[in-house]
């Protein structure tokens, strides 16, 4: 999984210029709802397209969301909701996953290596 560094230029009327740097998520990888937060700014994301899936949008089920990553854009697709908690893959280039079974919060995958920055 990888998250890749996008410049995004906005212009205002008054024609400045400000270059934005934001992560996004790199497909074709499988990220938990709380990874993408932590890399980029998707809690809104996550919550209006958990919405529009009919899906609650509590904290639990924000952070144990499993979406996959289409293109380099950052946009990322709804896949399930983790009941057992969502599971880093153990490598930036490994998909995370649902635990078969409930997850500690040490098994979360805190400092792993998903942020890089090439394309």
């Amino acid at each position: 999984m990888r998250f890749t560094t996008l410049a995004t230029i906005l212009a205002a009327s008054t024609g400045f210029v400000e270059v934005v740097m934001a992560d996004n998520c790199y497909g074709p990888w499988n990220w938990c709802g709380w990874d993408l937060i932590k890399h980029g700014d998707y809690k809104q994301y996550i919550i209006r397209r958990l919405k529009a899936n009919n899906k609650p949008t509590d904290d639990y089920t924000i952070n144990n969301s499993l979406w996959h990553c289409v293109g380099d854009a950052g946009q990322a697709d709804f896949v399930s909701i983790c009941h057992n908690g969502c599971v880093y893959g153990g490598s930036a280039n490994s998909n995370d996953y649902c635990a078969a079974n409930a997850v500690k919060e040490d098994e979360k995958g805190e400092g792993h290596p998903k942020l890089t920055a090439s394309a």
